[in-house]
Parts: structure tokens; sequence; C-alpha cells
């Protein structure tokens, strides 16, 4: 099978399934794994430490992981990243009203 390399509403993928996958240079790849190396800025990031973080992660890890033959999903963590940021700002917009 030759390598088939895809663009699509900006996933690219080279593989030999065709399958597309999320872009790797989202915010989660660029600062959130960063933030793991610096627990204070971690901590003023997600408004928990990395410990409550995970443990939250794990407790909603399989709701929140997708599966599809169709492409290759976005993972469970950084799902979980952009919800909790929603959240966040949205807490932080009501504190300051």
């Amino acid at each position: 099978m030759q390598n088939i390399t895809v663009f699509v509403n900006g996933c690219t993928e080279t593989d030999t399934t065709g399958m597309l996958s999320p872009p790797t240079d989202g915010e989660y790849l660029k600062l959130c794994k960063i933030l793991r190396q610096f627990p204070g800025k971690f901590r003023e990031y997600y408004r928990m430490n990395i410990k409550a973080f995970d443990y939250i992660l794990d407790s909603v890890k399989d709701d929140l992981q997708g599966y599809t033959n169709f492409r290759k999903c976005i993972e469970a963590e950084v799902k979980f990243t952009v919800a909790l940021r929603y959240v966040l700002v949205i807490v932080v917009r009501i504190n300051i009203n």
C-alpha cells in the first residue's frame, strides 16, 4: 500500500491508512505539556494542581475519548483541557460582574 498525504480542514496525516489526524500545533501541544514542568504555572492556568487534574481526567477519560474509522480522534486530554479552560473563563467573567 502506498503512502497517502491528506489535508482537509486543517488536519494533515501521511500514512498508509489514509486516516486524518488532528493538527499537531494546537494550544495543548504547544503550552499545556510544557506547563506540567512548572507546577506553579500549571496551577495558575488550570486553577488546580497536576494531581487533581490527572485524577479528574482519569475519571472522565473514557467518556471523552471518541472512536471512528475516518480519522484519528482528538485526545481526551486535549478535549478536557479545552472544556476546562472554557468553564474557567465563564467563572472568571461571572466573578468580575
